[in-house]
């Protein structure tokens, strides 16, 4: 049998918006079965969802990773598709209580297996340690609201050398490209997948686009600074397919996360790709992929209308680079205490019994499979 595919996205991120959750687009609720994940850090909830994970794949069914922006080697949520399966984080800052427990929903309290009196003894320092790590994800929460300022200071002298004409016209070339052989025969609007596909981490941008691209794809590069019309173009690919009543997956922008960086549209396999931010990523695969078109928005430019703010504009670059670089060490010093927060509960766990819930799970699981047969 062959072993299932992969792939990795983020259902949350870091963001010029604070925290910003999309755990509601992981799988829509009609039929699915749902298992919320409770317990404080280092109890097991990814390494539980990393062995079901492992269990399905090698029954041949595909799997979707949902990555912590806070630790992007961690699991936030896996999703099995063919089974309507989730499994989820279901503690803070992503706090997702059951909605029907029991029937559809199933609570797993992995903190009911840890040592309480072992804990006790750490009291004031897991209080201690929780508290700073609060506080450093405050501070680069407010260091990204400021370099949004900064970006979108950035963004409004791009702005000034918008023209329009051009614009308009590479929009509607790169409409009739992705859509030219779809037929408007729906009679609904398209339903919208919204996620992260790059988040702000502990390591930096981070992204796993290599999963998420595939060769048969034909791909559609977008380029331009903030301000260009790139992001813009993007939305407007996003509203062409939902009129048509294509499905789509909506990757949002961590930088503005109201706007996109890019988009999937399934049943076409298209995908259009605001590249700032994938570039490292894309380096590695490019060879493998078809683009089909590739449009740089800054050519469009009027650069006349810039230049005469290139002093500005390069200060508010900086400022916003600056910003960013000083969020993300913040963040990498919450991973820090978060990883000797773990330790401690680590210590304090009984992992057999964590065993037996998981062997439950997959015999659930199972019955699910031969169900599906």
């Amino acid at each position: 049998m062959q072993r299932g595919r992969v792939r990795k996205l983020f259902p949350a991120s870091n963001t010029t918006e604070g925290f910003y959750s999309f755990f509601d687009y992981i799988m829509e609720p009609e039929g699915r079965k749902l298992y919320i994940l409770k317990g404080g850090p280092g109890v097991g909830k990814s390494t539980f969802m990393r062995e079901i994970e492992n269990y399905v794949l090698e029954k041949g069914f595909h799997v979707e990773e949902f990555h912590c922006s806070s630790d992007p080697e961690s699991l936030d949520a896996i999703a099995i598709p063919q089974l309507k399966v989730v499994l989820l984080d279901g503690t803070a800052p992503h706090i997702i209580d059951p909605k029907n427990p029991g029937v559809t929903d199933e609570l797993i309290h992995l903190g009911d297996y840890f040592d309480k009196g072992k804990l006790s003894t750490k009291e004031e320092t897991i209080i201690k340690l929780s508290k700073k790590k609060g506080k450093l994800f405050s501070i680069a929460y407010s260091q990204l609201k400021e370099a949004r300022v900064a970006y979108d200071e950035w963004s409004g002298y791009v702005k000034d050398g918008l023209n329009f004409a051009a614009y308009k016209q590479a929009v509607n070339k790169l409409l009739k490209s992705v859509f030219e052989d779809v037929t408007d025969e729906k009679k609904e609007y398209g339903k919208s997948r919204h996620l992260f596909a790059i988040a702000i981490t502990p390591k930096g941008l981070w992204s796993y686009i290599d999963s998420l691209l595939e060769p048969s794809m034909k791909i559609y590069i977008v380029e331009g600074m903030p301000g260009s019309g790139a992001k813009d173009a993007l939305l407007a690919v996003a509203n062409q397919a939902e009129l048509l009543g294509l499905t789509t997956e909506q990757m949002h922008c961590p930088f503005e996360p109201e706007m996109l960086n890019m988009i999937i549209i399934p049943s076409t396999q298209a995908a259009v790709i605001y590249t700032p931010g994938f570039n490292d990523k894309l380096q590695g695969i490019i060879d493998k992929l078809q683009i089909v078109e590739r449009i740089d928005f800054d050519s469009l430019l009027k650069w006349d209308s810039i230049e005469e703010y290139k002093a500005e504009l390069e200060d508010a670059q900086n400022r916003w680079k600056q910003l960013v670089n000083k969020a993300i060490e913040h963040i990498a010093m919450a991973k820090e205490i978060h990883r000797e927060l773990e330790q401690y509960y680590i210590d304090a766990m009984d992992f057999n019994d964590v065993k037996l819930k998981k062997q439950e799970v997959i015999d659930e699981i199972d019955r699910r499979i031969n169900q599906n047969r």
